[in-house]
């Protein structure tokens, strides 16, 4: 795969700038970059516009130092229960004011944002005609950093992961930091000043899908208006296929999940994934079955408890590949959707889906007719996985299949990078670059 610093001076290029780290098996711009880099290496790249694709300077941001001493012991007292943790970060430590304080002035002075400087000096922008961001705050330092540099002949290309819109991810994430309503308000009233400067200065908009932009039709003030300014192009997500080493029983074992029908989940345990749903819709179905169970993966987090139930097994972090051979159905109950990497994956497997009727969810059903849609309530959710249940081991079968092919067929690593080279030449020509 070509890098920034392999410099070709006899093609236009194409750069995709992303300043945090990659990780394959994350969810948006982190895995959805990574999915892509991994498409990238399996096809040439070495046509006009080459796809220059940065990979220095993305490591994860190493935890604080060991807390010791007192502070060790005031730190866990307050951590201990969920009120005194929020007490003593909004009214007590130091250093989440401090840190708090910062985020505001980095928010605030938005004219100021610049992109990372041993990124961005690698850009050969004499040749570079388009810069493609993820995310809502480097649309704003490319597009400051690019005006700074008195650079005018770029065109930004903008895409947002996020199942609603930036800002309410930010609010709600500082809610989940321990930040009172005031100070999350705050944050997320910030956010909303930058991720609307983000789109107005993008110049074309990328999305899996059209219904890939409900969240931010339904969430985002004003972005229809500035949609309907914009040039908006469509590609669809690829992922890399999951594998697992252990047999269906093996895995079943490792889960003490045994004899059992599994309905798995993984993802954040929060309001817009639909964990609530879910919880509301397994009570049904434990309820009328003995024979189920839930599997859940992913982070518990503090906004919702688990169901108390024998058979609803929380595994936390946990190899994905490994918890999918596992079930024998899986669960994506999103209030509302991207175009969610999670469910790309599940199909790799060849693991039926019942999924929600919102966003990529939609996408996916329309081009492959393999999910199975409930409409987004947990009596639908609990009735579609009662009579996925009852289904005959012949139909279970069919159903398998019939998602593993339509993974193998639209949404590999190889066919993503395919068309993704597709959609930038595409463009190179409509906006005659050549």
């Amino acid at each position: 795969m070509i890098n920034l610093n392999e410099k070709k001076t006899e093609a236009l290029n194409h750069i995709i700038y992303y300043e945090w780290y990659l990780d394959i098996r994350a969810g948006g711009p982190t895995g959805y970059l990574a999915n892509l880099l991994d498409g990238l290496n399996q096809i040439d790249n070495n046509e006009n516009p080459m796809i220059f694709f940065d990979i220095q300077e993305k490591t994860p941001v190493m935890p604080d130092p060991e807390i010791r001493g007192i502070r060790k012991y005031i730190h866990n007292f307050f951590y201990s229960e969920e009120h005194l943790k929020s007490f003593f970060i909004n009214n007590i430590s130091r250093h989440k004011k401090k840190v708090y304080e910062d985020y505001l002035a980095f928010l605030q002075n938005y004219n100021e944002m610049y992109c990372n400087k041993k990124l961005f000096q690698n850009i050969n922008s004499e040749n570079t005609r388009t810069i493609h961001v993820h995310t809502v705050g480097d649309a704003v330092k490319v597009k400051n950093t690019l005006n700074h540099l008195h650079i005018n002949h770029i065109k930004l290309m903008l895409t947002c992961h996020t199942p609603e819109a930036s800002s309410r991810e930010y609010y709600k994430s500082a809610l989940e930091d321990g930040y009172d309503e005031r100070h999350a308000r705050q944050i997320g009233k910030l956010w909303e000043t930058v991720e609307k400067k983000a789109f107005n200065n993008a110049d074309i908009l990328i999305f899996p899908s059209k219904e890939a932009m409900e969240p931010l039709q339904e969430t985002m003030d004003g972005f229809n208006d500035i949609s309907r300014k914009k040039d908006i192009r469509f590609i669809e997500t690829g992922a890399k296929k999951l594998c697992s080493s252990l047999t269906k029983e093996e895995a079943k074992k490792k889960y003490g999940v045994s004899g059992k029908f599994v309905i798995g989940y993984v993802g954040r345990h929060n309001e817009i994934k639909g964990y609530d749903i879910l919880k509301e819709a397994a009570q049904k179905v434990l309820f009328q079955n003995e024979n189920t169970c839930f599997l859940i993966g992913g982070k518990q987090g503090n906004t919702y408890s688990p169901l108390q139930h024998e058979r609803w097994i929380e595994a936390g972090w946990t190899n994905p590949a490994d918890l999918f051979m596992a079930i024998d159905v899986f669960v994506l109950p999103n209030r509302m959707t991207y175009f969610d990497l999670v469910l790309l994956e599940v199909m790799s497997a060849g693991i039926p889906v019942i999924a929600s009727a919102t966003g990529g969810n939609k996408s996916v059903q329309n081009m492959t007719d393999a999910l199975i849609l409930y409409q987004n309530t947990a009596v639908d959710l609990a009735e579609k996985i009662m009579e996925f249940s009852q289904l005959s081991d012949t139909n279970r079968k069919t159903i398998s299949q019939k998602v593993l092919s339509s993974y193998e067929q639209f949404y590999t690593t190889k066919i993503f990078a395919e068309k993704y080279k597709n959609l930038i030449n595409n463009i190179y020509n409509d906006y005659k670059f050549f």
